[in-house]
């Protein structure tokens, strides 16, 4: 399962994630992965939730995203949830490509059994199919 965050900056998705995985986390028996551009949420996540900052590593296109993800699964058969919050500042493309990445990450994620909650920057006009299917109605600030 793929859910996204979708809607303009400062609509508060980082919030609804870091919300979400802390959550899950309290209730989770596999381990959760959040992944961010930067170290400003380590403090805001639970001490169970593995945090990465993708700035750390090469992660610039939706190629070496993919390989990213698919990287932390191999490594650990435990984890549940990955959350992937601002992907559209961490793989800095337009919405088509982040499309066809979503479409990627959905398989990836039904052949490991997990969940992706994945959150993007972006306005209503023009959102690709792949991604609104996927679009978290019960989140306020997406479209």
């Amino acid at each position: 399962m793929i859910r996204v965050f979708y809607g303009p900056k400062g609509t508060g998705k980082t919030r609804a994630m870091v919300d979400a995985a802390n959550d899950l986390s309290a209730r989770s028996k596999g381990d959760i992965v959040y992944v961010h551009n930067s170290d400003e949420l380590i403090y805001h996540l639970k001490q169970k939730i593995r945090f990465t900052n993708a700035d750390d590593y090469p992660v610039h296109n939706i190629q070496s995203m993919l390989g990213f993800i698919c990287g932390i699964l191999s490594q650990n058969f435990d984890i549940e949830a990955v959350f992937i919050d601002s992907l559209s500042y961490i793989v800095k493309t337009d919405l088509n490509e982040m499309a066809i990445l979503l479409g990627e990450l959905e398989r990836v994620a039904d052949a490991n059994g997990i969940d992706l909650y994945i959150s993007l920057s972006g306005e209503a006009k023009e959102l690709p199919e792949q991604i609104n299917k996927h679009i978290a109605k019960d989140f306020q600030g997406s479209c």
